[in-house]
């Protein structure tokens, strides 16, 4: 069976560590006949050269569906028909000349590979890992017929049982719930024993993980980092992801800067190896109740990390609502210093 792979991120995010992952184990178990379809090159298409992982790239994204403002609003209707045109016969050339049986579109926010996958009758498999109505982007023609086209796939995934119970009013397909891809087993060579790890350190390392963009809700804990830093000093927060969104990035610095505490702040960009990364720290803070998955409560866990974070509908179906990890009401900035101050004492 010929497999067709598409993302429309060049980055190196969750859903696409999870890609990642997958293709690693079809190559290491010799099930080559697949493909990774990329828009351009970037962390993800170099990271899958490495690995010798086939990936190929086809520059037919239309960027101007996925509006914010108004500006977005009139230059996407402009340029909507012939752009799509151009991407739909791209899809289709492509399709023809590849010819899979079966296509995975590994992010809910690609139309044009599914309605060419629609005309010529090849199966679509389609990726939710977005809680549609958190994202700053909005598809151009509204919530109603968006669902309208992603009901021509054939059967749809779902990240987490939150992401499904999102979706499941507007679905007529099947929804496997589906959890992202981890590789656990790099957090088991890495793990160390971290008993009374908090009370032998001279330096207590919180760590925040994940891209930096408004999603992710890294000013929040700048600011709670900040609270905590009053009452103990021998704090260092780490803020580890790519960067997403570089004026969000320039206010987070800026924040920081200007709170008296920069010295007690590493902003390290994306890590590679986070396994190494989390085996260092001493308690992981996720301030983002808004995604559809939380991949970094499983590696934190996996590395022997204890967990505070909102009560989000994920983090209570991973944390078991509270008994792996120290679940806080959600944006509350009064409360989690206080739950990080009994972890640390």
């Amino acid at each position: 069976m010929k497999i067709l792979y598409i993302d429309f991120i060049t980055g190196l995010g969750g859903s696409q560590i999870s890609l990642y992952l997958i293709a690693k184990y079809l190559k290491d178990t010799n099930e080559n006949n697949f493909v990774i379809v990329l828009p351009g090159k970037g962390e993800f298409y170099n990271k899958l050269k490495k690995d010798n992982i086939n990936v190929e790239i086809l520059n037919a994204i239309n960027w101007r569906l996925w509006v914010k403002d108004w500006k977005g609003y009139v230059l996407g209707i402009i340029s909507f028909l012939p752009r799509f045109l151009i991407n739909l016969f791209r899809w289709i050339r492509y399709y023809r000349e590849f010819r899979p049986d079966i296509i995975h579109i590994n992010i809910n926010r690609l139309i044009e590979p599914l309605i060419s996958a629609k005309i010529l009758n090849i199966p679509v498999v389609i990726h939710f890992r977005d809680i549609l109505d958190t994202m700053d982007y909005k598809f151009i023609f509204g919530e109603k017929l968006f669902f309208q086209i992603i009901n021509f796939a054939d059967s749809v995934i779902a990240n987490s049982s939150t992401c499904k119970d999102h979706i499941a009013p507007f679905i007529k397909k099947p929804i496997f719930t589906i959890v992202n891809a981890i590789d656990i087993e790099c957090y088991n060579k890495t793990s160390i024993n971290k008993n009374d790890s908090l009370r032998k350190n001279s330096k207590i390392k919180i760590i925040n993980v994940g891209g930096i963009q408004r999603l992710k809700n890294q000013k929040d804990f700048v600011e709670i980092a900040v609270k905590l830093l009053k009452e103990i000093k021998n704090i260092e927060f780490y803020i580890v992801g790519a960067v997403i969104d570089n004026n969000y990035y320039n206010l987070i610095k800026n924040l920081i800067s200007k709170s008296g505490y920069s010295d007690h702040f590493i902003l390290t960009g994306h890590i590679d190896d986070m396994a190494s990364m989390l085996s260092k720290m001493d308690i992981l803070v996720h301030n983002n109740v808004i995604e559809s998955f939380g991949r970094v409560y499983i590696e934190a866990m996996g590395a022997g990390v204890p967990v505070v974070t909102y009560s989000s509908g994920p983090a209570r179906d991973i944390l078991s609502n509270g008994k792996a990890g120290i679940l806080v009401a959600e944006n509350n900035q009064k409360e989690t210093p206080v739950m990080l101050h009994r972890a640390i004492l």
